[in-house]
């Protein structure tokens, strides 16, 4: 027989045609080194400080609103504008985020495996998936001044509310979609511009507050436009520095315009759903604790909402572990690197103790030094003094709660995170909470004592997750994860061929055995055609089928003599670039091309 130079004909006895066309195959990677811990906890460290500095220069945004309507209303006007802060955090700004939770599990884990296609597809989905909802929320936002009037909120509290949530909804889109492409961006460890952009925004946002409010004079509704212009300028911005610096990883703008943003949303909304159900969780439980306080009086309002300005500084580096984390975690895993994502979830807890113990000594030797920053009585400074130990406490397990809740995000375990962070806030915390502070006469330590309690089992909990985690097969729910959400061929495989545990390492020993050890420690097999050899001879001459890096097989093939190439981009690459896995619906091994 006379071999084709052709793919199909090449391939025929081994893949069968595609409906669609082929992801454009990555060539074999080179096999990882094996990542020392501290090698890993610098990696961690390169992505978690530019994440940290982006998060405090977005922290800082709605706080310069803050800093020029103290100057310039009255404090019915500044207690207007916080309802409104509150409130489109919660309605807004939380499900954004929330959704983009799965943009980051998925773009790390897709730019792991190599497939940059999917990285930019899973942006494209998200992107469009916050068009739709920009639709209720846009609805919500407008009427919010009789929505408040509706829950019976003063007349003049509610019509600040409703003017600055108009205006901030002009800007509402092009926030969510600078989110998405920030983490996009991020999950392939493009952290650096991204924090150049955010720092530009912040002076950006002095610029147009100052511009609103004070040159134009247009109050409230001035502060929620200057958040407005800030979020179009951090998304033409960001826009501008990915093109002209041609940030992320080749070819994952190839699907932004292709139909395959379109397909798998079953699967895309399975990890979307519940990242934003748990963000909901976590956020609302602080936002009822500030409800609780209002309930207890002036003073411990004004007590509560300091504190809570502190944790919002906290926050940031908790949140900024849990984002490098994640990264980190998802990234590996998507390579089949299942060691190092396991070291890397360590490192992560390693860093989340270390940065909560720094910040149980700061607030703890500053107690009586940072409250004086804003100014507040003798009543309110003694009542934060006396409530910081508890506090502190508290802030050590929450910062745990978040850093262990980005490492369990990584490794794609969000239904669970979800259903145990409801627990923790909901069924025992919250209710903890108004007990304690409203019922038994706590005040505000009661609120803090109740989350706490609800928070402190919920980072046990985690904690026993990652270490028992089965790390092996977290990499292979990672290539499924990326096959649900891309248009790939599968192959089965033999499973007679399939080794053990207990053989790999005799399979690894060996250079003419039937199988090549994997980055994870498990040998894959060399791939058989079913049908024996006449199959191989029609196939044009099938080389071998090995493990390269991170676990991932590839199959070489030649076509009377000359390499394959793909239809997909012209290059000379190798044929085919595949992932083992158990698929949990088809059953069996198959290999993703």
């Amino acid at each position: 027989m006379q071999p084709s130079s052709s793919l199909e004909a090449a391939t025929r006895p081994i893949i069968p045609p595609p409906v669609h066309t082929p992801v454009a195959p990555a060539p074999a990677p080179a096999a990882p080194a094996a990542t020392s811990t501290r090698t890993e906890q610098q990696q961690m460290l390169d992505v978690t400080v530019p994440v940290l500095i982006t998060n405090l220069g977005q922290a800082v945004l709605p706080l310069t609103s803050f800093a020029y309507a103290g100057r310039l209303t009255d404090a019915a006007t500044l207690a207007g504008l916080g309802l409104g802060v509150s409130v489109s955090n919660i309605t807004g700004v939380c499900i954004y985020y929330g959704m983009g939770t799965g943009i980051e599990l998925l773009c790390a884990q897709a730019f792991g495996a190599k497939n940059n296609r999917l990285v930019g597809v899973a942006f494209a989905r998200g992107t469009l998936l916050t068009a739709f909802l920009f639709i209720p929320v846009a609805f919500l936002w407008f009427y919010m001044e009789n929505i408040m009037l509706a829950f019976g909120q003063q007349e003049n509290i509610a019509h600040v509310t409703g003017t600055f949530t108009r205006a901030y909804m002009l800007g509402m889109a092009p926030y969510a979609v600078y989110e998405n492409l920030k983490r996009c961006l991020q999950a392939q460890s493009v952290v650096i511009p991204v924090a150049v952009v955010t720092i530009l925004g912040v002076f950006a946002n002095v610029v147009f507050h100052h511009v609103t409010m004070v040159v134009l004079g247009m109050g409230v509704y001035g502060a929620g436009l200057a958040l407005s212009l800030t979020g179009m300028f951090l998304l033409v911005t960001l826009i501008s520095f990915t093109w002209m610096f041609g940030l992320g990883a080749r070819g994952c703008w190839s699907g932004l315009l292709s139909t395959d943003i379109f397909k798998h949303w079953p699967a895309y909304l399975a990890i979307c759903i519940p990242g934003l159900t748990g963000v909901f969780i976590e956020w609302t439980s602080i936002e009822a604790s500030i409800f609780f306080a209002g309930l207890l009086g002036e003073k411990q309002l004004a007590t509560q909402v300091l504190i809570l300005s502190a944790y919002n500084i906290v926050f940031q580096f908790a949140l900024s572990i849990n984002i490098g984390s994640s990264i980190r975690v998802g990234t590996l895993l998507g390579a089949g690197d299942s060691e190092g994502a396991r070291k890397a979830a360590w490192c992560g807890v390693r860093l989340g103790l270390m940065a909560a113990a720094a910040a149980a000594l700061g607030y703890g030797f500053g107690r009586a030094q940072w409250p004086l920053l804003y100014g507040v009585s003798e009543d309110v400074l003694g009542m934060i003094v006396d409530l910081t130990p508890i506090y502190v406490a508290g802030q050590m397990i929450n910062m745990m709660q978040i850093v262990c809740n980005g490492i369990l995000k990584g490794m794609g375990y969000q239904r669970i995170q979800a259903i145990a962070a409801g627990v923790g806030f909901w069924v025992v915390g919250v209710p903890l909470s108004a007990f304690l502070g409203l019922q038994l006469g706590f005040g505000v330590k009661g609120l803090w004592i109740g989350l706490a309690v609800g928070e402190f089992p919920l980072v046990l909990f985690y904690l026993c997750l990652l270490r028992s985690a089965d790390w092996h097969q977290c990499a292979l729910d990672a290539a499924e994860r990326v096959d649900e959400n891309s248009e790939f061929a599968l192959i089965k495989m033999d499973p007679r061929n399939l080794p053990s545990d207990s053989d790999s390492s005799e399979s690894s020993d060996s250079a003419d055995s039937d199988c090549d050890s994997g980055a994870g420690g498990r040998a894959v097999p060399r791939f058989q055609a079913e049908g024996g050899s006449e199959d191989e001879e029609e196939a044009g001459g099938l080389e071998d089928f090995y493990c390269g890096g991170g676990g991932r097989a590839i199959v070489r093939g030649t076509s009377g003599g000359e390499r394959v190439k793909t239809d997909h981009t012209g290059e000379e690459v190798k044929l085919a670039t595949m992932v083992p896995y158990r698929h949990r619906d088809r059953g069996g091994m198959y290999m993703i091309v």
